[in-house]
């Protein structure tokens, strides 16, 4: 199994989990007859989790250690609990609530069967739009750009140099995509504290992009804008990323986002110690700003290798240690900023370089 994102024209679909059963395994007395017991001397809940998919975790009040046997996960939590949340490679993550499936919170010594399968579901049915748009979530504006589809060489062209260039920029291919929508700017602070109602922010400033967040606290941020809007925003591919920045059909192949010069778009080389308000330096051919430096932008990808292969619509590979992010930050050298710039982190890693902007 794996998590998987693939396009169909416009539609993106992904894989998440669904819960087919969730009850009261009564003629199990596995967790009476062999209790465990929590650090208050209590006896524990079991919860017979089945899933067709290894290495899940698990976060809850759970106790000891979890056990994994032909697609069945034992999982000890203690009396009282009403939640677990499950995540993996193969899936998005979610969060069972007990109490929709009429059990409102476990009890010592029970044994409970908990059936999920995964699904491919949908994840970009909303409005598609073929023109410049401003959203307004509680108060903040944010403007999606436009980007027209077209066939363009991914990878490292010939402005990129070899000096500086790394083997995972090769070979170079090409690449079709369809039309899209990418933020004119990386997601601001302000913008996560309208929606997550937080900041966890080492840099702080409304216009400022948010960062310390990683891969899976994108995914949440997410889900509750697109909650709000009723849109279906997601991260963009890292063919959307690398098009977007070279300036899409309108790109003059410029090294970096726009520009010959890394200096006109890029805030890099530790500027100021810090990030900078989105948007102060000069936007690329298509009206983007910073898609070089303040910030390494995490896109919906797996990191891996290129082909020299054509292809339409790349979503990387089915599965992954680490995910992709682009376009260097305010630390970086000059030389991370280009537009075909690799990099990679594991989805729940967090730094104050680390940030976002959202494709539609």
């Amino acid at each position: 199994m794996f998590l998987l994102f693939l396009f169909t024209n416009t539609l993106v679909y992904c894989q998440e989990l669904e819960v087919k059963s969730f009850k009261l395994a009564s003629n199990d007395i596995t967790a009476s007859s062999t209790p465990r017991m929590d650090n208050n001397n209590d006896p524990c809940a079991l919860l017979r989790i089945s899933i067709k998919s290894s290495g899940v975790k698990f976060a809850g009040n759970i106790v000891g250690d979890v056990k994994y046997k032909d697609n069945e996960y034992l999982v000890y939590m203690t009396a009282g609990s009403k939640t677990i949340k499950i995540s993996g490679s193969d899936f998005l993550p979610i969060n069972v609530e007990f109490g929709k499936y009429g059990i409102n919170q476990l009890e010592g010594r029970k044994v409970y069967q908990l059936v999920l399968v995964i699904i491919v579901v949908p994840i970009n049915q909303g409005t598609t739009y073929t023109n410049n748009k401003t959203f307004r979530v509680c108060g903040v504006s944010f403007n999606m750009q436009f980007v027209e589809g077209g066939t363009f060489t991914m990878g490292a062209t010939k402005e990129q140099g070899t000096w500086s260039t790394d083997n995972d920029e090769y070979p170079t291919h090409q690449v079709t995509l369809g039309n899209y929508m990418i933020g004119e700017t990386e997601v601001t602070q302000a913008l996560w504290k309208a929606v997550m109602g937080n900041n966890p922010s080492d840099y702080l400033g409304d216009n400022r992009p948010v960062e310390e967040v990683s891969w899976n606290d994108c995914q949440q941020f997410i889900k509750k804008l697109n909650e709000i809007t009723g849109e279906k925003f997601r991260l963009p591919t890292e063919a959307e990323w690398e098009y977007a920045a070279r300036g899409g059909i309108h790109s003059q192949g410029f090294r970096y986002p726009g520009t010959a010069k890394a200096k006109e778009a890029c805030w890099y080389g530790n500027s100021n110690n810090g990030t900078h308000e989105v948007g102060k330096k000069c936007p690329n051919e298509l009206g983007i700003y910073d898609m070089g430096g303040n910030v390494w932008e995490w896109c919906q990808d797996w990191k891996g290798d290129y082909t020299s292969s054509p292809v339409a619509n790349p979503v990387g590979p089915r599965t992954g240690t680490k995910r992709v992010v682009r376009g260097g930050s305010f630390h970086s050298t000059k030389d991370l900023t280009r537009t075909t710039h690799r990099s990679s982190n594991t989805p729940d890693y967090t730094r104050n370089y680390i940030g976002f902007r959202l494709a539609l």
